[in-house]
């Protein structure tokens, strides 16, 4: 019995290796909206003594589930000639949290039996902070009270205005921050990569984001999302005072 190469799962996140940096440890780690649908697969390449015309192979879709439950999905009879990527479809109903495996057995038209290579794939349904609310952004006491940002502040430290996301518990490689900032119902402004070793994670927000409405209070709060995408609540929010008025030469 000859093996082959393994499925490729054409939704899942790149990232998984010793070659990435930082190294994800979700190996096709599927993002949240394609658990949604049926998970669609690819064979790239035929496998030895693929059908040709006048012949018939017969696939067959297994998937070992994350209790261990190896369940015999579907079988296919594809007559020749069969063309190359071969789509197949996983129905939604075994995408279940955790790790699962598939591959594929092919009995060709002569009799011969092969197999591919195993795939995993992951569905990581973890919802950041457990669903409670992030701790407010730490920010330069600086801005909150008195002058708040203005053009000199600006000037003296680089034109940004460094702000700090807290550690929380639970965090991975591949969480995010959104960082929103502005009036009520306030726009993304940014997003940047956690560092789940450090304390917080700096984020420099650049002076056209404050100079661009003029002086007021604005809102500033972020929300961690995980790398399959699902967000955490809004984070309780820090009030920033922007004291200059907005002209042409200062975004």
């Amino acid at each position: 019995m000859a093996t082959f190469a393994a499925l490729t799962i054409t939704d899942a996140l790149s990232g998984h290796g010793e070659s990435n940096n930082p190294v994800y440890p979700q190996e096709n780690l599927l993002p949240v909206w394609a658990s949604l649908f049926d998970l669609g697969l690819e064979v790239l390449r035929p496998w030895p003594g693929s059908a040709i015309d006048g012949q018939t192979d017969e696939v067959t879709l297994w998937v070992k589930l994350p209790d261990g439950t190896l369940v015999e999905v579907d079988t296919w009879k594809l007559p020749g000639l069969i063309t190359f990527p071969l789509s197949l479809k996983l129905p939604r109903q075994y995408l279940v949290a955790g790790v699962s495996q598939i591959h594929i057995e092919v009995h060709t038209d002569d009799g011969t039996m092969h197999t591919s290579e195993r795939a995993l794939f992951t569905i990581d349904p973890r919802t950041p902070l457990d669903d409670a609310t992030p701790d407010e952004p730490w920010v330069p006491e600086e801005i909150t009270k008195g002058p708040g940002v203005t053009i000199g502040y600006l000037n003296a430290h680089c034109n940004v205005v460094k702000i700090e996301i807290p550690a929380y518990s639970g965090s991975q490689y591949g969480d995010t921050a959104q960082i929103f900032f502005g009036p009520p119902n306030a726009p993304k402004v940014a997003e940047v990569l956690i560092d789940p070793s450090a304390a917080s994670t700096v984020v420099a927000l650049p002076r056209h984001l404050f100079a661009r409405d003029g002086s007021g209070v604005r809102l500033l709060h972020y929300k961690i999302v995980s790398r399959a995408g699902i967000a955490s609540q809004d984070s309780m929010a820090e009030f920033i005072r922007v004291n200059f008025a907005p002209t042409s030469n200062q975004a």
